[in-house]
């Protein structure tokens, strides 16, 4: 349908977030190898797209595919590439700054960055604010990603009461989602 409706960087950006989409489906079925191929093409459109234009939406989506691969790629591919994410939401930002997409690319890094690189409370009140604040655009999918960050944040400073209520607020959005249900399995225990 991309190939078809769009052409020159929207159809690269398309092709992005539809490997993308793709590869956050297979890591949550626990097939990283799948997912890393998915991450990998998506970031090859991403660039391609930047290549015929820079545009917010293009920096997000490289970013977006090289922090997804950081969560299944070895820890050489993340400390080689992990750092780059930070530059290309600042990237978008810079190009539209009331993109809460690129806001959340940010602050996930405090939420879901290995010890000794994360700062759970500074990820959770960055996360909170990007809801707050009336002049972020938002997306379904950014809202989701936001409240399931903050969840897991809360999660892992062992706050499971705040954690249940993040987590069944982006429920709300996506019912059936895998990780979340899953998260909310493992602090039920």
């Amino acid at each position: 349908s991309a190939k078809k409706n769009f052409s020159d960087d929207t159809l690269y950006i398309a092709l992005s977030r539809c490997e993308y989409i793709m590869g956050r489906e297979y890591n949550y079925e626990s097939n990283k190898d799948m997912a890393g191929k998915n991450f990998d093409a998506g970031q090859e459109y991403a660039e391609k797209a930047l290549d015929i234009k820079k545009s917010a939406t293009a920096y997000l989506m490289l970013g977006e595919t090289i922090s997804q691969n950081c969560s299944v790629k070895p820890v050489s591919y993340v400390l080689s590439n992990g750092t780059k994410v930070n530059g290309f939401g600042k990237n978008a930002l810079k190009l539209d700054p009331k993109y809460g997409a690129a806001k959340y690319l940010l602050s996930a890094q405090y939420i879901y960055s290995p010890a000794p690189f994360h700062n759970h409370k500074k990820g959770i009140k960055e996360m909170e604010s990007i809801l707050n604040d009336p002049n972020n655009r938002l997306e379904k999918d950014d809202k989701f990603n936001v409240m399931s960050a903050i969840g897991y944040g809360y999660i892992e400073r062992k706050d499971t009461e705040n954690a249940t209520i993040w987590l069944k607020k982006s429920l709300e959005i996506y019912p059936t989602n895998k990780y979340v249900n899953g998260l909310l399995a493992s602090i039920s225990k």
